[in-house]
């Protein structure tokens, strides 16, 4: 067992596997970080969202821009969620598209379009920040 051949073959094999192992957890912590960082753009953008839909209901007529603009966030947003859920395999999917659907419901349901609105809508606006705190509630859920 004195032969130099044998530890040479032994280090490298403790090399080669370290290389491995590390290279393994690098991707995983690279894998954590992204999900991190797709979750934090999801919170992000569906407080826009949210601002967009209470900005809407706290006037007290019809914005057709912003009308718009709600239900383009909401093609967006709904794509980035399902996009997100499914690269990163993240947990209660049904619950968050459930709440997302009852948001979406929620501000532009009653007169939404309606071109002969007269008042703003406060209680519209307090469900829809509740709603919406809950699914960022949710999604906070998968970064912990």
């Amino acid at each position: 067992m004195n032969n130099p051949a044998v530890y040479l073959v032994i280090a490298f094999s403790g090399v080669i596997a370290t290389f491995f192992a590390n290279n393994y957890l690098q991707k995983k912590l690279i894998t954590i970080k992204n999900k991190e960082k797709a979750i934090d753009f999801l919170l992000e953008y569906l407080k826009n969202f949210e601002n967009r839909c209470v900005d809407y209901w706290k006037k007290d007529t019809h914005d057709e821009d912003c009308s718009l603009d709600i239900k383009i966030k909401y093609k967006q947003l709904n794509s980035f969620i399902n996009f997100t859920y499914k690269k990163y395999s993240l947990q209660n999917k049904q619950v968050v598209n459930t709440l997302f659907l009852k948001l979406f419901s929620e501000s532009t349901g009653d007169d939404f379009d309606s071109k002969v609105r007269k008042c703003s809508k406060p209680k519209k606006v307090i469900e829809i920040s509740k709603i919406s705190n809950n699914i960022f509630l949710k999604f906070l859920e998968n970064k912990i």
